[in-house]
């Protein structure tokens, strides 16, 4: 009988990975988990902060147009105290103790203008509890981030009677590229601020003022329609010093209401 030729296979070559070779792929793992995680949560947060610009951009064409199409008169800044009607910009309306109803978008005045609810609410906002608003259950969805600045009601701002003359795009005396128009507000109180309060913007007291929404600051838009991001000390200076009020006249002395 022939010889016959017998392989033998060596399995010296398919040695497994030891316990040590695990571990320092997990460890190596890990360290780049802990360095590229904050990026990508940092472009995440930028694309958030990108589209809340775009939101504010849209309102403030939407406003201006209303605007445009009213005789030069602005919506009205803050709901009306007639709790049967729908009767500022957003479409909220009075409810007695309870401040106000989450806005019904509809039924605001630049509705006709916007037609999205989207637009209403930055990426930032969804399912983040407004904590500033009561009962406190009805608002962990409240659907509107921006207020209007406060100047732009249609009673006098201070003592709510009469009418506001600023509201005419015509008798407003300071630079439009400085008079604030709308802004993200804070909703959840992180830095001590006031949060969301009825979609205006009261910056007379400590209850409404810029705060870290992105970043170390938050979202505005200005009555010529231009948007920009701003730190909380930036806006604050611009507030003190008279930039975001219609009837001051760049320049002159300003007092403002109150020193943060």
């Amino acid at each position: 009988m022939g010889e016959r030729n017998v392989i033998v296979i060596s399995d010296r070559g398919r040695r497994g990975f030891t316990l040590i070779e695990l571990l320092v792929v997990i460890a190596i793992i890990a360290i780049l988990a802990a360095i590229l995680f904050p990026v990508f949560a940092q472009a995440r947060e930028r694309a958030r902060s990108t589209k809340c610009m775009n939101n504010l951009k849209q309102i403030a064409f939407a406003l201006i147009q209303y605007a445009n199409d009213n005789r030069g008169s602005l919506p009205d800044a803050r709901i009306s105290g007639n709790s049967t009607q729908y009767s500022d910009w957003v479409g909220t309306k009075f409810v007695g103790g309870a401040g106000a109803d989450a806005p019904i978008f509809e039924r605001g005045q630049v509705w006709p203008y916007v037609k999205s609810k989207e637009v209403f609410l930055c990426p930032t906002d969804r399912n983040r509890t407004a904590l500033n608003r009561t009962p406190k259950d009805a608002w962990k969805k409240y659907p509107l981030s921006y207020s209007m600045n406060y100047k732009f009601d249609d009673k006098d701002p201070q003592t709510l009677q009469g009418t506001n003359p600023y509201q005419k795009m015509d008798a407003i005396s300071n630079d439009p590229s400085r008079v604030l128009l709308v802004i993200h507000e804070q909703r959840d109180n992180a830095d001590g601020a006031g949060g969301i309060n009825d979609g205006d913007f009261r910056w007379e007291s400590p209850q409404d003022i810029p705060s870290k929404v992105h970043y170390e600051g938050t979202n505005v838009a200005y009555l010529d329609t231009h948007a920009k991001y701003g730190k909380k000390e930036q806006l604050l200076k611009e507030m003190t010093q008279g930039d975001w009020d219609p009837g001051h006249v760049p320049g002159s002395p300003f007092s403002p209401p109150w020193n943060p």
